[in-house]
């Protein structure tokens, strides 16, 4: 059965009464009558007491003596006469008397005729309209938890005009307040909260009426209905065609309009309650989950003669619902993240319309596209899942207490492989839970990977993270997978994260791994060393952490081979970031001795002069960190070899402007000229009359070059000139390098002896 046929079973229930409602009139989103007035007695305060009728005069009177009424505009409170014009006494200026059953049986018939099993009411304010006073189109606003609507009581006095006028939706109700006022009965108009009303002008009398805020108790349960045989029925068909359980919610949108803190199962409102107590009992019937939920629902349109306030008139164009501010079937809030609904998820029995909409926006005509109008409505939605579906819906909005659920079980054991099954179906949904939060969830999901059957969908899952966002304390996660599936697994976990697969681009450089300019380089947890070191404290074996550091080694060496076929800039950028890390491996190395990395580093660093030109690369090398470690011996006899022939040349004359040991990345004949200036020592400016692109191309490969040299255009003649100027700090910079190269060849001299001193003991 289509969902489709399942809303005819929503239509019928929608109009039908709820458990306990007796009345045979349908359930309204409104509803009117009259009451007595025995046992009901008001005073106002200056006033007295409140005559049954009012006289004229008196309530002239009552209108002299009262406080012109503000109105509830969203989150202000405002004082506008052109929208409403009347008199208000608050309730701390009113004392009521009410004769408790009279007061009972009038609520019982309110809520028998609004669909509510029970309602309460609190005293807000009396109001006074006289001649030409008015309250335009407006929505009250829900003032306190558990308010769902306002009672309006119509006090016999005497006048002619004031119809309140209510609207929801499509429907309207025209409540006609006006009476001679010669006896003692009172009307009463109540009406959902949502919906809009208006009072139109009194042309003679007084209008005098109490209001009331209509409350839930608080002790009201959500709605329920006996189970409809038909619509289990149809539900089953939807939600398992084929015997196959549904993978994706179903949502239907309700009528009335549902604010954040409205939002709870005990104040659904009128018609929808009818439903949401069938739907409930179905989907009790069937083991559906079932969730209550606020739905903005996003709208755009082609506004070819847009008016702002219209209803849409233009072409469909595109939607967009999310819903938010879960609550379970117990009333429960479900702390987690929007949910994007596609169309083929949504039904409803009433279009959204004005009396769901929050905000517009038009966007004139832009050239590549005509007039839009957005429009956002917001909506409370029922949420219908099957088991299946409601495990990867929490892992998207409630991630967190998805995975204690998941590690629970994986805790227990996965004997019958029933967990397997289970993470297999919602793999997707974990990737992106990593993708999203990261380190996070990895004790969760360490522990549900080490019990799992499945080992390549164990893998796959934790390959999903980003190595360089772990931590230290992260190792832990690592000694237990060991323990849990060996070696041989960790080492394919290690290349998947480590040793990406050779890309077309060398920018292109995979998860994890990112450098240009300004960009962290980023290649394993960090600190390495503290890491491994973490892991060695919670029982790494020996094995387990050669498999780290030989593959953090071929790491570096695959970035290296990237950097390599980046422009100069680009690697000078990262180079400070990139020396740090190689120092985490250097540390790591040393924590296992034995282990060939050592050497390994040592013959990749001297053969990568690009990336590690000796005498820059001297300044780590001499850290305190490292200068002491005996297995950088080779690189710091090179290191001393290539400061000692730096110190060996003579200084920079101050006439000498010519640059030295630049990675120039174009030698074309343009370029070629340029660099012929840029090395010789004559320091004035170049000037080359070239055509626009030529001289682009000389200043882009200058800024690719990474050296500091001014370029600026002279647009005189043709063609304009390019004037080009060499750093003027040059001779300041060389000796500056030269105290630096001093100072690191002294420390790295005293630690040379130090070695060679404790080689010979």
């Amino acid at each position: 059965m289509s969902s489709a046929a399942l809303l005819e079973h929503f239509r019928r229930h929608r109009n039908s009464a709820p458990v306990g409602h007796h009345t045979a009139n349908p359930v309204h989103f409104a509803a009117h009558g009259q009451t007595g007035s025995k046992g009901l007695a008001l005073e106002v305060a200056d006033f007295g007491l409140v005559s049954v009728p009012l006289p004229g005069e008196q309530a002239e009177q009552l209108g002299a003596m009262a406080t012109p009424a503000r109105f509830g505009k969203r989150e202000q409170t405002l004082l506008d006469a052109s929208v409403r014009d009347c008199g208000e006494f608050t309730a701390d200026r009113l004392r009521l008397q009410w004769d408790e059953s009279e007061r009972e049986s009038l609520l019982r018939e309110v809520a028998s005729m609004l669909g509510i099993e029970r309602l309460d009411a609190r005293l807000h304010s009396l109001l006074v309209y006289g001649p030409e006073q008015f309250f335009k189109d407006h929505q009250d606003t829900e003032k306190t938890a558990g308010m769902v609507g306002t009672l309006v009581l119509i006090w016999p006095s005497a006048h002619l005009g004031g119809a309140l006028r209510i609207v929801h939706g499509d429907q309207s109700l025209d409540f006609v307040s006006q009476t001679l006022g010669q006896g003692s009965t009172l009307r009463w108009c109540a009406f959902y909260a949502d919906c809009r009303h208006s009072i139109s002008a009194v042309s003679e009398g007084w209008r005098v009426a109490l209001t009331f805020d209509l409350l839930v108790p608080a002790d009201l349960e959500a709605p329920t209905a006996p189970v409809d045989t038909g619509m289990v029925v149809a539900m089953a068909a939807l939600f398992r065609p084929d015997g196959q359980p549904r993978q994706t919610p179903w949502v239907l949108l309700l009528d009335h309009e549902y604010s954040e803190h409205g939002l709870h199962w005990s104040l659904i409102k009128g018609r929808d309650r009818c439903l949401v107590g069938a739907l409930r009992s179905a989907a009790d019937e069937l083991g559906l989950t079932v969730y209550l939920a606020l739905a903005e629902d996003h709208q755009i349109f082609d506004a070819p003669d847009y008016v702002r306030g219209s209803e849409p008139e233009g072409d469909f164009i595109d939607r967009n619902l999310v819903l938010n501010h879960w609550l379970d079937s117990e009333g429960e809030s479900v702390s987690g993240a929007d949910l994007a609904i596609g169309d083929d998820c949504v039904e409803h029995l009433s279009e959204s319309g004005p009396e769901h909409l929050y905000k517009e926006e038009y966007e004139g005509f832009m050239g590549n596209y005509g007039e839009t109008v957005e429009y956002w409505y917001r909506r409370a939605a029922i949420v219908l899942l099957t088991a299946e579906a409601d495990f990867r819906l929490r892992l998207r909005i409630d991630t967190e207490a998805a995975l204690v659920e998941l590690r629970i079980r994986a805790l227990a054991g996965d004997a019958d492989g029933q967990l397997t099954s289970s993470v297999a179906g919602v793999a997707s949904e974990l990737t992106r839970a990593i993708a999203r939060m990261g380190r996070e969830i990895l004790p969760e999901l360490t522990d549900i990977v080490a019990a799992l059957q499945d080992e390549s969908l164990a893998l796959e899952l934790l390959a999903a993270f980003k190595l360089p966002g772990l931590l230290p304390e992260d190792a832990e996660s690592f000694v237990v997978l060991e323990k849990a599936r060996g070696l041989s697994w960790l080492e394919q976990l290690l290349r998947a994260w480590l040793i990406p697969a050779e890309r077309t681009s060398p920018m292109d450089t995979g998860p994890g791994f990112h450098f240009g300019p300004g960009d962290a380089l980023a290649l394993w947890p960090e600190p390495l060393d503290a890491f491994l070191r973490a892991g060695i404290d919670e029982g790494m074996s020996p094995p387990h952490l050669t498999l780290w550091l030989s593959a953090c080694l071929q790491r570096l060496q695959y970035c290296d081979g990237l950097l390599q076929r980046t422009p100069p800039v680009k690697r000078l950028a990262v180079r400070s970031r990139h020396w740090q890390l190689l120092g985490q491996l250097v540390r790591a190395l040393a924590l296992q001795p034995a282990h060939a990395g050592t050497a390994l580093l040592t013959d990749h660093v001297e053969a990568t002069p690009m990336l590690y030109p000796m005498r820059e690369f001297a300044e780590v090398l001499s850290s305190p960190d490292l200068i002491a470690q005996p297995a950088l011996a080779g690189l710091r006899d090179l290191a001393l070899l290539a400061l000692s022939q730096s110190l060996a040349q003579a200084p920079r004359g101050a006439d000498d402007h010519g640059l030295r040991g630049v990675d120039w990345c174009c030698r074309c004949s343009d370029c070629a000229g340029v660099i012929r200036w840029a090395e010789t020592r004559t320091g004035l400016p170049l000037v080359l009359a070239m055509a626009e692109q030529r001289r682009r191309h000389v200043q882009e490969q200058l800024q690719l070059a990474g050296v500091g040299i001014g370029a600026r255009t002279i647009k005189q003649g043709s063609p304009h000139k390019l004037v080009l100027n060499k750093p003027a700090d040059l001779v300041r910079v060389d000796e500056t390098e030269r105290e630096r190269d001093r100072r690191i060849l002294a420390r790295l001299e005293v630690s040379a002896a130090r070695h060679r001193t404790a080689i010979f003991l």
